[in-house]
């Protein structure tokens, strides 16, 4: 008698197991669902507080700054050199009209 209990048992826990691997992953599914529904929509979940924002922006502000004087830096450094580079051209004319004059 006790024999067949411990079957019967052994057999509803076999056959309970193998029911519930194949129904686990919809469960789980639902459960996580269920977990999910329950949570708040926040539309700005990765926003930074103000003065963060503020301090980014001062520092690009400034990274704009420079770069724009180093743009200036070598405007002017081209600009000198193509000027010194048509006085040149000048001066090598000069000396060649001088030493054709002669």
């Amino acid at each position: 008698m006790i024999h067949t209990y411990y079957l019967t048992l052994l057999v509803i826990t076999a056959l309970g197991s193998s029911i519930m691997t194949s129904y686990a992953p919809a469960m789980l599914a639902r459960i996580k669902r269920l977990f999910t529904r329950k949570k708040r929509y926040q539309p700005f979940t990765n926003t930074k507080p103000c003065g963060l924002i503020q301090l980014e922006v001062e520092d690009l502000q400034k990274k704009v700054s420079e770069l724009e004087e180093q743009i200036d830096n070598i405007a002017k450094v081209r600009y000198t050199r193509d000027k010194n580079q048509t006085q040149k051209i000048r001066n090598e004319v000069k000396k060649y009209l001088i030493s054709l004059q002669k």
